[in-house]
């Protein structure tokens, strides 16, 4: 259970004329440990500022800042990896204790102009709510809990070797003309996650918007006559950009029609490639949800409950009385893996398997949230961690970045974005120490 985050940045040159000017700053800062560490890296002043960011993060976690302790009482010290760790000492210990503070994980990067520190307290284990307000549920014999090492050991260690290419081709078929927020969201949490390369696979008619909010990924134009969304006449184009990716995902945005009906159709039946639907691209198989039992490939849906309920052919008043029971329908129907968003999301498949997930937030109940998460299960099933480790790992990873985000804004006002900002201190404040030599 998440107690306190703490966050901050300090000017590099500022620590630099405080050590030039005082030459007793470091003994008064810094313990005789720390003193250590910058003596063997010859007193850089990126790691000086390092740690003074880290010190005053900390501070900032326990929630009082550096007043009822001194600063030597907060120490970085490091484990034999090289990973920073906290360690408190005296009034900032008894501080820790009273609020029921077990460890305090510390991040640390510095530039030439500026080092940044985010530190997060964690009180006793909770595999629910980050909160701590809502208990966990008595789960059935056929549940589990997806918890935090499960997903730690699913996210795969990067290789020095590594290129881009070793961490998934993404092709994002995403948007219409007032939707092309949803192909943003998508695309920058599938980079965010992890992918080496996302392509926007987007109508002709609105690329360019996707190509000035987006500057990391690579667009693909489909014809669409002008029409703002994807046509029949735009499927040879959508046909060879699919070449060139090695998971899709297929659906956020891009509106309902017939047209549009068939142009989903079309892809299922032509690419035998990994495959998340989402969102509209589900409601596109309301006529025809057979679809998804015949299609070549591997199949993840991300359905809301209303989404579920089409396909199946049942009120959502139904689905939401048993979402366990209709997650599992779907899974078997179809031969897909179901991804039942919602409180405590459930992530099955055909073979019976339910997994629950315990992080998240009512504040994730905004547009853009599903996006954000199918983005992120598209990039780990390119990551190539195997298509149900990757929905467990995206959802426990969607939920827990909406919960750091919760924090910060407050459930009221968070929105899809903040859930991506928050996306990289969920990742490696869940990922196991995994260094490959």
């Amino acid at each position: 259970m998440i107690i306190g985050t703490g966050i901050d940045i300090i000017e590099v040159e500022r620590i630099r004329e405080a050590v030039e000017k005082n030459d007793k700053f470091l003994e008064k800062i810094f313990a005789p440990t720390e003193l250590k560490y910058i003596a063997e890296r010859q007193n850089n002043i990126q790691t000086i500022a390092g740690l003074f960011a880290a010190k005053e993060a900390v501070s900032k976690a326990l929630g009082y800042g550096i007043r009822d302790y001194g600063w030597q009482d907060l120490v970085i010290d490091h484990d034999e990896f090289g990973k920073p760790v906290v360690v408190l000492y005296q009034k900032a210990k008894l501080v820790a204790e009273q609020k029921q503070i077990e460890m305090i994980e510390i991040s640390i990067t510095h530039l030439k102009e500026n080092a940044m520190a985010i530190a997060v307290a964690n009180g006793m284990e909770r595999e629910g709510n980050i909160s701590g307000e809502v208990e966990k549920r008595q789960l059935s014999d056929d549940e589990q809990w997806i918890t935090k090492t499960m997903v730690g050991d699913i996210l795969p260690c990067r290789k020095k070797e590594s290129h881009k290419g070793t961490f998934g081709k993404i092709g994002v078929v995403a948007g219409s003309m007032g939707m092309t927020g949803a192909c943003y969201l998508a695309s920058l949490s599938a980079l965010r996650s992890g992918s080496g390369v996302v392509y926007n696979i987007v109508p002709k008619s609105i690329a360019h918007i996707l190509e000035i909010k987006l500057t990391e990924t690579i667009t693909k134009k489909t014809e669409d006559l002008n029409k703002g969304y994807f046509s029949i006449a735009g499927l040879p184009d959508i046909k060879k950009a699919l070449e060139n990716v090695e998971v899709v995902l297929l659906g956020p945005g891009i509106g309902i029609d017939k047209e549009r009906m068939q142009v989903i159709k079309a892809i299922m039946e032509h690419t035998r490639k990994p495959m998340i639907i989402d969102a509209d691209g589900i409601n596109c198989l309301q006529d025809e949800p057979e679809l998804l039992k015949k299609r070549e490939g591997t199949t993840i849906i991300t359905p809301h409950p209303g989404e579920l309920a089409t396909i199946l052919g049942v009120h959502t008043s139904d689905i939401q009385s048993d979402r366990v029971k209709y997650a599992l329908e779907a899974s078997k129907k179809f031969g897909v893996i179901t991804v039942l968003k919602g409180n405590e999301t459930i992530v099955c498949d055909d073979e019976g398997r339910v997994y629950v997930n315990p992080t998240g937030n009512p504040g994730m109940a905004t547009a853009g949230s599903g996006d954000v998460l199918a983005g992120i299960i598209a990039s780990l099933l390119g990551q190539k961690v195997g298509a149900f480790r990757a929905a467990l790992a995206g959802v426990y990873l969607h939920g827990l970045a909406g919960d750091y985000a919760a924090l910060e804004k407050g459930e009221y006002s968070l929105i899809a974005g903040d859930i991506l900002e928050q996306l990289p201190l969920a990742i490696s404040n869940t990922m196991q120490t995994k260094i490959d030599y």
